[in-house]
């Protein structure tokens, strides 16, 4: 009888221990589960910062590239403005007596003559000819330095043409068939165009005029 209790006791602590162990290894199993989500978790995170950084890096890489560029443009240009205005200064005694001859020519007779209130100059293909040979005769190299500095429409050149002679605004606006204000925001965008600054109407008069 003894015998059978001791056999029934040990077969119940080998059950028990089973049990536990049973118990033991499902815990590690779930365990095991959640550390693995949290190891992958993790490697999601830090793949994502990373490639976040990356993203961030590369976008500041552009960015400083564009900007270099743009600051090697705006370098350009004002090396291109010095050197147009010390070949300026050295022609400006030529130019106070070509432009007394440039005042008895037919085309700039004909750009400054009176006109009645609803009179209009017409200007003929054969005219924008003469007027671009003439200013070019009195400034040289005038249409050259303004293409140089950048590419310029037809009617940019036609405007750059009538002012560096002194043509009035209203005059202007008539010949190219344009507004007052239509001539005021395409010197504003000549300006623009010319320096790379912003500036007034007049600041473009005056570069045409000193070019």
């Amino acid at each position: 009888m003894l015998y059978e209790d001791s056999l029934q006791q040990t077969i119940r602590t080998a059950t028990i221990d089973k049990i536990h162990a049973l118990y033991n290894y499902q815990q590690y199993k779930k365990e095991n589960i959640v550390l693995k989500r949290q190891t992958f978790k993790q490697k999601q995170l830090l793949f994502v910062t990373i490639f976040s950084l990356l993203f961030l890096l590369l976008i500041g890489i552009v960015f400083w590239q564009k900007q270099k560029r743009k600051e090697q443009t705006i370098l350009l240009q004002q090396e291109k403005l010095k050197r147009l205005q010390e070949e300026i200064k050295a022609t400006q005694v030529v130019r106070e007596t070509s432009q007394k001859d440039l005042q008895q020519t037919e085309i700039w007779k004909k750009l400054h003559q009176p006109m009645g209130k609803n009179e209009a100059i017409k200007m003929t293909d054969t005219d924008w000819l003469e007027l671009t040979k003439t200013v070019e005769e009195t400034y040289p190299n005038f249409v050259q330095r303004l293409n140089e500095l950048c590419p310029l429409s037809q009617k940019e050149l036609q405007v750059c043409l009538l002012i560096k002679i002194n043509v009035s605004l209203t005059q202007i606006a008539d010949i190219v068939y344009s507004s007052k204000q239509g001539i005021s925001s395409l010197r504003q965008r000549l300006y623009k165009k010319f320096t790379g600054k912003k500036g007034k109407p007049k600041d473009c008069d005056n570069f045409i005029q000193n070019l």
